[in-house]
């Protein structure tokens, strides 16, 4: 119970203190060392050979080769992801996020334990994006340096920003 909790604020502990504009700066931190670890790390990475023959994606046998099926592939795991996230954010986990979002210390105040839901909000972003990875792996068939720039996560973070952070669908239409 609360000795796990300690534990979990321990291992999170420099990420969640950050907010706004620190937490964007340490992100794009992260990009650039990140960058330099794929360009370095030859064993896992390929280096700046990158990985290549990723094999198409296959689903129930079904290998998807055409960029119609592919498409059809991407739109189908984005409605799931849609409505999962849709159903988070109605929750009371959702509640307690937004009251995060808006004024931390007024959440903290109520009894929401901020730190363990910034945690769990990291874990489930990572989830998300390593499904979009993986996507965009099997559909590329190669991932390099140049394919996770600090260039592609501003425009990234573009997106969600035109589109509307902190809305479901802003970030859809945003892309």
């Amino acid at each position: 119970g609360e000795q796990q909790t300690v534990n979990s604020r321990r291992r999170g502990f420099t990420a969640i203190r950050l907010r706004h504009a620190y937490l964007a700066m340490a992100t794009v931190a992260f990009g650039v060392i990140f960058d330099a670890v794929v360009q370095e790390w030859t064993a896992i990475t390929g280096g700046v050979g990158g990985i290549g023959s990723i094999p198409a994606p296959r689903l129930m046998g079904w290998e998807i080769r055409s960029d119609l099926s592919y498409c059809y592939l991407v739109w189908a795991f984005a409605f799931l992801v849609i409505v999962f996230v849709r159903n988070i954010v109605s929750s009371p986990a959702g509640l307690a996020l937004h009251a995060i979002r808006e004024n931390e210390m007024s959440a903290r105040v109520t009894g929401i334990d901020v730190s363990s839901y910034k945690l769990r909000v990291f874990g489930l972003s990572a989830l998300l994006a390593g499904l979009a990875g993986s996507l965009f792996a099997h559909h590329q068939r190669f991932v390099g340096p140049g394919s996770f720039s600090v260039h592609i996560s501003l425009i990234l973070v573009t997106m969600v920003v035109v589109g509307g952070a902190g809305k479901v669908m802003g970030s859809l239409l945003g892309a």
